[in-house]
């Protein structure tokens, strides 16, 4: 019930009635009364107004009360108000239909005094119970849902801060030997200036990949558009190779590319495809480095599928995958390394996507791991968008 005076809606074809039942309610104190002559008009008050209870008279002409009652129950709006159907037919399969259809009660003319004032005051006393109760639920329900985005907004920050943690210790790990390399190129008794200048000039180069990393997550939080451009990805796939060099010299890896010639350009955002291709590197560098025998080489390969695509392969000599991880390896927090936190994988997978491609891992041969990602050129991504 309202907190305000309810308000009843009265349905009755027989003039009489109407006038009967309007005014006993009226004398139990309900004054806010409307009626209806048959149930089309019933049905029209209905869904421009508000009501707390109905009084439904069954037989009428053209839409009866069965079929006023049905259209009410089947309506996400109306279906919880209460309805009192009324009738001259006391009889035991009207009553039943009545309760099947979801009428709160019935009453037959001629209407007994007591047994109407009680069971309109019940059947408004239940709806208020029901709507504090519904009240009370959807408060419950909305406290847990701002729980809910509480808790996921520290886990977003969890997760965000590891992503940037890993993707910026990257370039900084680069840049630190770098650094070392030059302080021991001065502490030579004649200081290798050229071999200091050229690595001075790799410490920029990372610095700046940091910064740009940094500064792409940065956007993602401001709900930046992507940045978007012409990405020559043998090019960058050079570039690449090129920053991880060192490490895979102090690991003993030979890291070889076979790049396709004249490949179409891709639309895309050229740090996020370096970061997938250094990932995927990376990651294949630290598989082979405890190996004890063997030979450990990676190579990185382009191409182009029968569908037109872009394919970039990086292969590698080392241990595989094992069966039990291929299903995981590409969701967060997933990682078998023991200093790992299972964000690179996670992270190359949600950048190929955007970029309308796919990323999957399978074995090499005779030995190893093959990673390959698909991206559309650049007028097919123009296309799809």
């Amino acid at each position: 019930m309202s907190a305000t005076e309810p308000a009843l809606l009265i349905v009755d074809d027989n003039e009489n009635d109407l006038y009967v039942l309007g005014r006993r309610l009226a004398g139990y104190g309900y004054t806010k009364l409307t009626t209806a002559s048959n149930g089309r008009e019933a049905v029209q008050l209905l869904q421009t107004q508000p009501f707390d209870l109905v009084l439904l008279d069954i037989m009428m002409p053209e839409m009866n009360g069965f079929e006023v009652l049905e259209r009410l129950k089947a309506s996400p709006e109306l279906r919880h108000l209460p309805v009192i159907m009324i009738s001259v037919v006391d009889e035991m399969d009207s009553v039943i239909r009545c309760i099947q259809l979801g009428a709160e009660d019935y009453i037959a003319k001629p209407f007994n005094p007591t047994l109407l004032r009680a069971r309109v005051g019940a059947s408004l006393e239940k709806k208020r119970l029901r709507d504090e109760l519904r009240k009370r639920t959807e408060e419950a329900l909305r406290e847990m849902r701002l729980q809910l985005e509480h808790a996921n907004r520290i886990a977003t920050m969890g997760q965000l801060t590891a992503s940037i943690a890993h993707e910026v210790n990257q370039p900084i790990g680069a840049s630190v030997t770098n650094a070392e390399a030059v302080l021991r190129w001065l502490d030579r008794p004649a200081p290798d200036l050229q071999e200091v200048r050229l690595a001075l000039g790799r410490i920029v180069r990372d610095g700046a990949r940091a910064v740009a990393v940094v500064h792409r997550i940065r956007n993602v939080i401001k709900k930046t558009p992507p940045r978007r451009e012409r990405v020559d990805i043998n090019s960058a796939i050079r570039e690449v190779i090129e920053i991880t060099r060192s490490e895979a010299l102090k690991n003993g890896v030979s890291v070889h590319a076979e790049l396709a010639d004249a490949l179409p350009a891709i639309d895309g955002d050229r740090v996020e495809l370096q970061q997938v291709i250094l990932n995927l590197i990376v990651n294949a560098v630290e598989a082979m480095k405890d190996m004890s025998e063997g030979a450990r080489d990676v190579l990185i390969t382009t191409g182009n599928s029968e569908a037109g695509d872009t394919v970039v392969s990086v292969c590698d000599s080392g241990p595989g995958l094992a069966p039990s991880i291929r299903d995981s390896l590409f969701k967060p927090f997933q990682t078998t390394k023991s200093t790992g936190m299972g964000l690179g994988l996670s992270i190359c997978h949600s950048i190929v996507e955007a970029h309308g491609g796919r990323l999957w891992a399978s074995p090499n041969a005779p030995q190893g791991a093959v990673f390959q990602f698909t991206l559309p050129s650049q007028s097919d991504a123009a296309s799809v968008e």
